[in-house]
């Protein structure tokens, strides 16, 4: 059991990925193989994580995109190719965290 809960956290913190929380929906968009992943949590409303997706589309070459929500919270997992027009990812984090029902925004690099 504590073996397994180990895992688990090893993969949220290396991948973004969410498996048996009290809180958030299981999610899982597999290893990050390249680029970079923003993992976004949020209100589970069904119209915020679209939101984040399209918003992230406006300047970044999305690769891959999940979304799942669970009562009141919601993840989105959005892999995509860092573009020359970004060279502080923390900027990124800034503006997503600037959208409306956005809780907590982290980027991880491959």
């Amino acid at each position: 059991c504590a073996f397994m809960a180990a895992n688990q956290i090893v993969d949220f913190i290396e991948n973004g990925n969410i498996t048996n929380s009290v809180n958030y929906p299981n999610i899982c968009a597999g290893p990050l193989l390249e680029g970079r992943r923003i993992v976004i949590l949020h209100e589970g409303k069904e119209s915020v994580g679209p939101n984040m997706i399209q918003f992230v589309s406006t300047s970044k070459k999305i690769t891959q995109s999940v979304t799942k929500n669970r009562g009141a919270f919601g993840v989105t997992l959005i892999d995509f190719v860092e573009g020359e027009e970004c060279h502080d990812k923390r900027c990124l984090i800034d503006e997503i965290s600037e959208i409306p029902g956005t809780i907590r925004v982290r980027i991880i690099k491959a």
